[in-house]
This record gives C-alpha cells, sequence and structure tokens, in this order.
C-alpha cells in the first residue's frame, strides 16, 4: 500500500482508493452565510471512491465528460465503507478561516437502531442562514429537515418529510406577517435512494413580536405583492404515462434511472429545441445515450411531451 498525491494518476492495474470522491466534500449546495456572526455555513460529504485507468480500443465509445466512477459505500444503503461521520454541517469563521464548530448532519435508522449514533449521512443540497440565529437544511437521505443553532450548531428542531429534500430551502414573509421556510421534498433516485415524493413543503417559524417595519420598506413590501398579484398563474403539468414504442425504453434508461426519477422528465413540456438541448445537456453529464440514441430520445419527447 501506498499514498500519493492530489496529482497522481489512477493505476492501470489494480484499483486506488482516494478520498475525498468526486462527490464528497463541498458540493452543488453551495453555502450560507450570517453577516452578523461572520459564519460561513457549508455542509460536506465523507465518502471516498475507487477507480483504475484501462486502455482504450480502437471503436469510438461515447460517454461522460467526467468518466465513470464508483463510490466506496454500500450499494444498497449508500452507507460509506469507512469511519463515520459520513456527513457534517460546517461554520467557518471568515475572519480568521478557523472552524467555528461542526455537527454530524443527518442520521442513519438502521444504525441508530443498534445505538451507534451521530453518524450523519451522505447529502446533496444547500442550506439558508436566517437573522433569527437559525441555519435550516434539508439535503441529508435521511428524509428530515433541520434547524441549526447558528452559533453553537446545536439541532434545535427537526421534523421527517416525506421523502429527502436534496435542494436548497428559501424564506420569505407570508401576508400573515409571519416568516415561512420552504424546501421542495422529492426525493434522491436511484443516485442516493430512499422513496420519492413530489412535496413542496412550508413551514412557519413561530409567531413572535416584531418591530414595524420602516414606511420606506413596507411601502416597497406592498409595491411587490401588488406586482405579484398581477402575475399570470402557471399550472405545474402532471407526469404522463410515456406511450409504448417509440424511444421509451431509451428514455427510461437514459433519463430516469440516475439521478432522478423519469417523473422528472414526463412532467415537463417543452419544444423540440428544448428537450434538444436539455437531452446533450444530460449526456455531457453521465446519462448513457449514444448519438443516435439522443438523437431518438429528442423525437420521442417531443411529440410525446412537446409544448
Amino acid at each position: 500500500m501506498k499514498i500519493g498525491g492530489p496529482y497522481t494518476p489512477l493505476p492501470l492495474e489494480g484499483n486506488a482508493l482516494f478520498y475525498p470522491s468526486t462527490l464528497g466534500g463541498g458540493n452543488w449546495g453551495g453555502v450560507s452565510v450570517d453577516p452578523s456572526l461572520g459564519f460561513l455555513f457549508v455542509n460536506v460529504m465523507h465518502v471516498a471512491q475507487w477507480g483504475h485507468m484501462e486502455k482504450r480500443g480502437s471503436g469510438y465509445v461515447r460517454t461522460s465528460a467526467f468518466g465513470r466512477y464508483a463510490r466506496f459505500w454500500n450499494p444498497e444503503t449508500h452507507t460509506p465503507c469507512q469511519n463515520p461521520p459520513f456527513g457534517e454541517m460546517i461554520a467557518v469563521d471568515l475572519a480568521s478561516g478557523d472552524v467555528a464548530w461542526r455537527s454530524a448532519l443527518g442520521r442513519i435508522d438502521a444504525l441508530e437502531a443498534i445505538e451507534v449514533r451521530d453518524t450523519g449521512s451522505v447529502n446533496l443540497g444547500g442550506s439558508i442562514a436566517t437573522a433569527g440565529g437559525l441555519v435550516f437544511i434539508g439535503a441529508t437521505n435521511d428524509s428530515r429537515f433541520r434547524a441549526f443553532d447558528s452559533k453553537t450548531g446545536k439541532v434545535l428542531w427537526e421534523t421527517r418529510l416525506e421523502a429527502s429534500g436534496h435542494t436548497s430551502p428559501i424564506t420569505y414573509m407570508g401576508r400573515d406577517g409571519r416568516q415561512y421556510v420552504a424546501l421542495m421534498a422529492a426525493g434522491g433516485g436511484d443516485f442516493l435512494g430512499g422513496g420519492l415524493s413530489n412535496s413542496l413543503v412550508a413551514f412557519a417559524l413561530p409567531d413572535v413580536p416584531r418591530t414595524p417595519l420602516p414606511d420606506s420598506v413596507a411601502k416597497a413590501v406592498a409595491a411587490v405583492a401588488a406586482a405579484r398579484r398581477g402575475l399570470p398563474k402557471i399550472g405545474a403539468y402532471a407526469p404522463l404515462a410515456l406511450p409504448p414504442g417509440g424511444a421509451k425504453a431509451l428514455v427510461a434508461k437514459a433519463c430516469g434511472a440516475g439521478c432522478h426519477s423519469i417523473e422528472v422528465v414526463t412532467s415537463q413540456r417543452m419544444s423540440e429545441k428544448d428537450w434538444d438541448a436539455m437531452v446533450r445537456a444530460m449526456v455531457a453529464r453521465g446519462a448513457q445515450a449514444s448519438e443516435a440514441e439522443a438523437s431518438a430520445i429528442v423525437e420521442y419527447l417531443a411529440k410525446t411531451l412537446g409544448r
């Protein structure tokens, strides 16, 4: 066994294990910031990856720009094959660059059943920090939504969702003057496991006495509300069952067996041009389809789910 530096190439014989993986560390969920504390909050995932290089044959094989990879985890449960924590919420002091606190993010129910706690879990999604000293985050694949204390990292609140929320939450003031926090909870599909849903969930923060808004702010809020009332209502499309024949099997293989379920595709309505752009982008990100298959998928989706 030997340990290499960050630019050590993968071997041609045997496999190399590298950590963190392309999925590990921080991810596309980004960060949130509390300016009053000077803290930046980021959720991270601790998972390794293994792989090797292969000599290419003489034929052309279409793959994604990122190649193929294998996570160092249990493929059935998506539990990393290393010591926990598997996921963490971390606060960084922006003035010093030091870690102010770090807390396990997520739980694995099967491990807690045998008294193994504070493991964290794999997670994809972002957080949002509020002026009230809270950091809200879904992201974990345990179908839960949490609020951390911005100063200490203590979990102050946790609730179960219909499915995991691999998104970044939003916060807003309702017409009743209360603050709400909301997120999509649709699940992780085959990529992170867990159940699927189509839920948009909002929670009201406790109603506490508030200082009246300055006149200028109140007028701006009223103007925004009036403008929103004048916007056209956009109806959501219900997912359709794909008709048989054509490229149905190709769509199921390339568009519904990876990061999301097929319902994510069948609830869309787009022109042929937009479907073409979408399919090409997904192939570049790893969807398995040849050039001919991608063209057949675009034609099928434009005919079936066109606009």
